[in-house]
This record gives C-alpha cells, structure tokens and sequence, in this order.
C-alpha cells in the first residue's frame, strides 16, 4: 500500500501499457448492466438465517484487482477529507480533478466497503465509478504525466 506522500512519484512509474490494462474495463463497465447480487440470507434447518453478502460482478473483481496492482489507492486519513466524501456522486465532473484527488476517491469507494459491504457494487451500479476510471484515463492520456 502506497502513502499518500509517495503516490506522486509511483504515478511516474506506470507505464502506458499498465494503464491500459486498468482502463480496458471501461468498455465493459459501460455495457454491464449487474454489478453484483446479493448471497447467503437463507434458513437453515434450525430455523436460523446466513448472513447476506454480496457476490460481484466478474468485471468488478478484475477493475478491483487492476487498481490494488497497479497500488494507486493511497493511504491517508480519508475519513477527514470531507470533500472527498461529497464529491462521490454522479453529478461530479471527475475530469476536472487531478490524478491524486481520482486515487483518494478510489481509497474512499474500497474502504467504505470494509465498513458497509456493498458500497463498490453501488458506486459501479450508480455510475461513479466507470466516471472515475473515465476520468484517470481522460487525465493520464491528456496530459501525459504532466498532470502527475
């Protein structure tokens, strides 16, 4: 895990062919319809229930494990960068953020998760996401690392 003061200099490092890798899921974010379903809450034989949990979309998993492998979800206290938190939303324009307030959202989405399970499923399904990713490659191509 990358901290936040060093993020700058990792950015430097990605090659194209890696972002590529990370942005060749938009296409198929854009044409996916279910993100996730939601598992478990069944009764047993004891009259008791499971625990719901939700089962992601294989398109989920694999935009998940690109952006843990690329190592651009810094770490940084999130819970006080209340504008980070309000600007989660689809009416954000994410393209006129820089690369690094992209990278801490993306921290926000995957960590609320740990908290509230479900929450990268709704910010897939609402859209958020897919502007994110739009976004980071919009801003990577665009500026070609000057905006790093």
């Amino acid at each position: 895990m990358t901290d936040l003061k060093d993020l700058p200099n990792l950015l430097k490092t990605i090659t194209a062919a890696q972002w590529n890798a990370l942005f060749a899921f938009i296409p198929e974010i854009e044409h996916t319809e279910i993100f996730g379903t939601m598992g478990g809450g069944e009764r047993l034989e004891d009259g008791s229930l499971t625990f719901p949990y939700w089962i992601e979309a294989e398109v989920v998993e694999k935009t998940s494990n690109e952006l843990f492998k690329l190592d651009i979800l810094p770490v940084y206290d999130w819970m006080k960068w209340d504008e980070g938190r309000s600007l989660l939303n689809e009416d954000t324009d994410f393209k006129a953020l820089d690369v690094i307030s992209l990278c801490k959202l993306l921290t926000i989405v995957y960590r609320l998760d740990r908290f509230s399970e479900g929450t990268i499923v709704h910010y897939f399904k609402s859209g958020v996401m897919l502007k994110i990713l739009q976004a980071l490659k919009y801003t990577i191509e665009s500026k070609n690392n000057d905006a790093l």
